[in-house]
């Protein structure tokens, strides 16, 4: 046997791979190159790095001069950004060390100072990045960087050697400027629908804009003060908007920046320290002038304009009773019968000439017209005079304007007149009652023009002009505090003393709605509702199971039982194995105790020997054999033992199961209890006082109504509430304008101005491009159900996708679940519970986390780009996602398993979103495709067509009545989507 030989140092393996160059090595030839090649490593880093360094440097020395140390800083810097900085910045600073600035490297990490200007030899990042045993990056990274090539190690040291300088524009965050977008720049990248379906919100360039979904209100731009000079919402592209649950808040997310914006519901004040009249305040129509009667027997006249207020003390002499605005002035009445004629400007009074000098309790004017309603029952229609002067032209010799009218008995007796808006027709009946001139009828005048309440609840309109009724409203109360009367909209509105108003028809003569429900009351019912009819099949689906647990557990404890059984036969047969063993072996122990006394006898029995010999051969044989049968047979007990084990292990999972099923079925039974609860609390609630004291109406039909409260409450004139608005102090007097302004008179003397259809102002603004909580764009924003959570999501692109949850309330980050995604967060989406947070990434995943506690629950993992979007279905069982790779997924969220893929779409799906309750789902497509599928088989139901350009946004209606997309030209568009009719384009302005 031969020594190895030893190897010669060109068979030595490389130092620096430890791959021996000769494939045919003896061991001792291995061990022995194994120990030269760590000789060798360490010898490299104690002399032979400096030398390297000290050579690069001398190489540095003489080509510094060929290439300039800007240009070196700015690939060095290239380098950094695409190989380090996705796990080294600020957000995640591996080893403490941030590479996104100059004055971040400088500043060294956990070990100190990484670079040593002009020293490469001492600057341990160039160590790190050389490094072949702990190479950076290290090549088991999750971000997909790789090692740096020779020629990227030694753009380094020639930067560390040149000074280590700064690359150009590499400047921190704090002094980015972000300048104004080009006037074509206009892409439509989020879009949300208020739970109330009363708004549509869009992001069109760096501003959002409000619309609502029917077109019955322009869109509005949400405009930040503080960006004037933009007249914008962001400074850069709005990336995400969410509506709150009770569409009271909008929440809008931009570059490193988030702004809260709440619906203006508390009325600007316009006035104070007026007087509180006992009456509706007389406002002129231009809604400059108004005013009031006063104790003990004054007029306050207030010019809005001015915003001033004058008292006049002696115009009369006794308590007035009736006010009102015509063409001339203000138009006065007190309990002597004396008129008088205001002008507001001038402040100065002149009598009016009526005949009898009638009380008036309640005066009606548009123009010259005027009606009046008298202390004695009677209802009088005319037309009031100018004042003039005499020929002498002595302002006090002035000729008193007269009042001529006549009675009107189609009125007689009745409790209130009725304003209604009056057109040009209308003034003319009337004039036409003084004269009684016929010229003036025409078929227009022969409608309605006048209005009043008469005994026994009955509101009667009737023909001015000849004094005919032309409709009775028989509403059965019994009192009626006042009525509110627009023909534009056909509709009246009947407040009784006690209850809630009634809307009627004046075309059917039928009651239509009763205004009783609050608008949050009626939002949280609806939520309620669905919350419990989400749960009730949630439960039912869980009850579902059972049987089928059971089922699966009965069975487990057959095949447990048939397993025994057959475990007891091997166990048998064992024995019976076992029996013949020890009968072969006694058998055997004889013959050799018989072939013991046979060698005794040898001699004498040589033959006989020989027999039991090989009688003894053959017994060895069956103790062999017996031996092998009873091995196979313990073997075969072994397996059964081995599946009955299984068996039962499998038969406790499924019993554990049933009692973890009954006991997750009885607390959803108790959640579902508290909802009903809850259901019936909120429909036996009655938010809405009892005794209205003052309503308005404008010309869209929208329903204002007061109870003596801080509560201002809109509705439309189906009875559904619009709005809750406040006021400082209880409102006592409402005021409508056709302009979309809302005036009320609170008990303290203030006078409150409100939007009929409030807009938003921003409450707050988080953040900003030089410092923020958010490491980019805030690409997702999402409320949690309830309204309590606000979910954030941004990340740089390829390097990490964060979300953050704030507390609404506080607007302070309650949990951050961190780098949730190793790139940027596309969309995120509450459970319809709450309970769970879906996040769409650029990473082709989505993941659920468990709101509670931030754990990771469930990985969807299949796309094969991008996802995108992300949607729950109402059940919150199912997941919808849409992703670049051009295919709709769709998710079972309990077993993270795809139950589908609508896939070989004609664009990567930019968007989804669901239709209501429905197992229907809207997806847009980078192609400008919209489309309705049905995620339960996945086939198309329509296509929505009109788009011109890619579309990246969507949003449904909570009604589910409409639906609209954006995209890339700016151009929202807005479908009916039971058929698919395209309702309207909102392009943007040129």
């Amino acid at each position: 046997m031969t020594s190895p030989a030893l190897p010669c140092p060109v068979a030595l393996p490389c130092i620096f791979t430890g791959t021996p160059s000769t494939p045919t090595c003896s061991q001792t030839a291995h061990r022995f190159a194994t120990a030269w090649r760590r000789t060798l490593r360490r010898l490299f880093w104690t002399c032979l790095l400096p030398l390297l360094a000290a050579f690069l440097l001398v190489q540095v020395s003489s080509t510094a001069a060929q290439e300039p140390s800007d240009v070196l800083a700015d690939k060095v810097a290239q380098i950094f950004r695409q190989q380090c900085v996705a796990c080294h910045n600020s957000k995640k600073p591996e080893g403490g060390l941030n590479l996104e600035s100059h004055a971040d490297l400088m500043q060294g990490g956990d070990s100190g100072a990484e670079v040593v200007p002009g020293k490469p030899d001492e600057s341990y990042l160039l160590e790190r990045v050389a490094s072949q045993d702990d190479p950076m990056p290290p090549d088991d990274n999750p971000v997909g960087a790789r090692r740096l090539t020779a020629e990227e190690i030694e753009l380094v040291a020639k930067w560390i050697a040149a000074g280590a300088p700064a690359a150009a524009g590499s400047a921190t965050p704090a002094t980015m400027e972000l300048h104004p977008l080009p006037p074509a720049i206009r892409p439509v990248y989020a879009m949300a629908a208020s739970a109330d379906g009363q708004l549509l919100a869009f992001g069109r360039g760096d501003t959002v804009w409000l619309t609502d979904p029917t077109g019955a209100r322009q869109p509005e731009p949400l405009l930040d003060p503080a960006l004037d000079d933009r007249h914008s919402t962001h400074l850069d592209i709005v990336q995400s908007i969410a509506f709150s649950p009770d569409s009271q808040m909008v929440a809008t997310g931009g570059f490193r920046t988030l702004k809260i914006w709440r619906k203006k519901t508390l009325g600007r004040e316009l006035l104070a320290g007026l007087s509180l009249p006992d009456r509706p305040p007389a406002i002129d129509p231009s809604g400059r002038w108004l005013a009031t009667a006063i104790a003990p027997h004054g007029i306050e006249i207030v010019d809005l304009d001015r915003r001033v207020a004058h008292r006049l003390l002696a115009t009369h002499a006794a308590p007035v009773t009736a006010l009102t605005w015509v063409s001339q002035g203000l138009l006065s009445c007190d309990e002597a019968g004396r008129w008088r004629l205001i002008d507001p400007a001038e402040l100065a009074a002149v009598p009016v000439s009526v005949e009898g000098g009638p009380v008036a309790l309640q005066t009606l004017a548009r123009g010259e017209a005027v009606v009046a309603r008298l202390a004695d029952g009677r209802v009088i229609a005319g037309s009031i005079g100018a004042a003039s002067t005499s020929s002498t032209g002595d302002a006090s010799s002035r000729v008193s304007p007269t009042f001529d009218y006549r009675e009107l008995e189609s009125l007689r007796g009745a409790q209130q007149l009725i304003p209604v808006p009056w057109s040009e027709a209308s003034e003319q009946a009337i004039a036409a009652v003084a004269s009684q001139s016929p010229q003036h009828q025409s078929p227009e005048t022969l409608s309605a023009d006048l209005w009043g309440i008469l005994p026994g609840g009955i509101v009667r309109a009737v023909d001015a002009a000849t004094d005919r009724v032309q409709l009775d409203l028989p509403t059965s109360l019994d009192a009626v505090r006042t009525v509110l009367v627009d023909p534009r909209v056909e509709l009246a509105v009947v407040v009784p003393s006690q209850g809630a108003p009634r809307v009627w028809s004046l075309q059917s003569k039928q009651q239509v709605a009763v205004l009783e429900q609050d608008y949050f009351v009626d939002q949280l019912l609806r939520v309620a509702s669905r919350d419990a009819a989400r749960q009730q099949a949630l439960l039912e689906a869980l009850a579902a199971r059972l049987p089928d647990l059971q089922k699966a557990a009965e069975k487990e404890r057959e095949a447990e039982e048939k397993l025994q059984e057959q475990r007891d036969k091997a166990a048998d047969a064992l024995a019976q194995r076992a029996q013949q063993v020890e009968a072969a072996e006694q058998a055997a122990r004889q013959a050799e105790a018989e072939l013991a006394e046979a060698r005794a006898a040898i001699e004498a029995a040589q033959r006989a020997a020989e027999a039991k010999t090989k009688e003894l051969e053959a017994k060895r044989q069956a103790v062999e054999a017996a031996l092998a049968e009873k091995q196979k047979a313990e073997e075969e007990l072994a397996k059964r033992d081995q599946a009955l084990a299984a068996a039962r292990d499998s038969a406790a999972r499924a019993a554990a199961k049933i009692p973890q099923l009954e006991q997750n079925v009885a607390s959803e039974k108790e959640r579902l209890a508290e909802i009903q609860r809850r259901v019936e609390e909120l429909k036996t609630s009655r938010p809405v006082p009892d005794a209205i004291v003052s309503a308005a109406i404008d010309s869209t039909g929208t329903i204002a109504i007061c109870g003596g409260e801080p509560t201002v409450r809109l509705y439309r004139p189906d009875g559904t509430p619009l709005a809750n608005l406040t006021s400082p102090a209880p409102v006592r007097w409402l005021h409508a304008f056709d302009r979309g302004r809302l005036w009320g008179w609170t008990t303290d003397g203030r006078l409150v101005e409100w939007e009929s259809q409030p807009g938003f102002e921003l409450v707050a603004s988080l953040g900003s491009p030089a410092d923020s909580l958010w490491s980019d764009r805030i690409t997702a924003l999402d409320f949690s159900p309830d309204g309590n959570l606000l979910a954030v999501g941004s990340g740089p692109p390829s390097r990490f996708g964060d979300i953050q949850l704030l507390d609404v309330a506080t607007l302070t980050v309650s949990r951050n679940l961190g780098q949730v995604h190793t790139d940027t967060v596309f969309d995120l989406a509450f459970s319809p519970d709450g309970r769970s947070l879906a996040s769409a990434g650029a990473d082709k995943l989505c993941r659920l986390t468990e709101v509670a506690t931030g754990k990771l629950l469930r990985n969807l993992e299949g796309h094969t780009h991008h996802v995108l979007s992300v949607a729950w279905r109402d059940d919150g069982r199912v997941v919808i996602t849409g992703g670049a790779d051009q295919s709709i997924k769709v998710w079972d969220a309990e077993t993270a398993q795809q139950q589908r893929t609508i896939g070989g779409l004609p664009g990567e799906v930019t968007a989804v979103s669901m239709v209501g309750k429905t197992t229907q789902c809207v997806a847009a497509m980078s192609d400008g495709s919209l489309r309705v599928y049905n995620s339960a088989d996945g086939k198309q139901i329509r296509a929505l067509a009109g788009a011109d350009s890619a579309l990246f946004a969507v949003a449904v209606s909570p009604d589910d009545r409409y639906c609209a997309a954006g995209g890339q030209s700016g151009t929202v568009w807005i479908w009916q989507l039971s058929d698919g009719k395209l309702l309207r384009s909102l392009v943007p302005p040129q």
